[in-house]
């Protein structure tokens, strides 16, 4: 598992933040002390634009603090998450991410919740490219939780590439009316990983966003 220090700084969190290509308050005093300068003795600035312009600087300056201000915010931020995060490793947790990893011969199991009877519950696995590959149909089904797992194959048998796919759970009552279903899925956390500025808890090779967890416990 990668360290805490590798993940940090291939994180959008741990970037080093680029230099930007506008003026900054030491650029505006050396063009205001040129001004001053070189302006014409026969035409100086009057008590007027000399106060106007510093109080466009004394402007900048304050912009610029509180951009930093908020910037350090936000890296602070972004690192707490991270060691928060860090603590979820070896726990158990339950998420309602509704994607799953399939490793070429097992597939992470997909649970649910109804609060009451459902003529029938349906389980439609999508591939990386939302093309459905496989509609798992459960029949009638009582209140309660249960477990539904996908053996992998698409609806002609044929065996689907490990990677990750998409599910989504549907179930209708006695008048074949939508009725609502809860799923997630659960596993341990093996790491963490930041993508595109979300941190992940890792289950095996299924990243799980954070925010996504609803539960946490030790693991069995």
């Amino acid at each position: 598992m990668e360290g805490v220090g590798e993940i940090l700084q291939g994180s959008t969190f741990g970037a080093q933040r680029e230099p930007r290509e506008v003026m900054g308050k030491d650029d505006f005093l050396k063009l205001f002390i040129a001004q001053v300068k070189h302006q014409d003795p026969l035409n100086p600035l009057d008590a007027f634009q000399f106060t106007a312009q510093l109080a466009q600087f004394t402007q900048i300056e304050q912009l610029i603090n509180l951009n930093r201000a908020v910037e350090d915010l936000q890296w602070l931020q972004g690192h707490s998450v991270i060691l928060q995060a860090v603590g979820f490793i070896g726990k158990e947790i339950t998420s309602t991410e509704d994607s799953l990893w399939f490793d070429g011969d097992e597939a992470t199991a997909l649970h649910y919740r109804l609060d009451h009877e459902v003529k029938d519950l349906k389980a439609m696995i999508y591939d990386e490219g939302f093309h459905l590959v496989r509609v798992i149909s459960l029949g009638r089904k009582g209140p309660g939780e249960g477990t539904i797992r996908w053996d992998g194959l698409n609806d002609q048998g044929e065996p689907m590439p490990a990677g990750r796919y998409y599910f989504r759970l549907e179930a209708v009552d006695e008048g074949g009316n939508p009725t609502e279903v809860s799923s997630f899925i659960k596993g341990r956390v093996t790491g963490i990983r930041v993508q595109d500025g979300t941190v992940c808890l890792m289950l095996g090779d299924l990243p799980v966003p954070l925010s996504t967890a609803t539960s946490v416990e030790e693991a069995q």
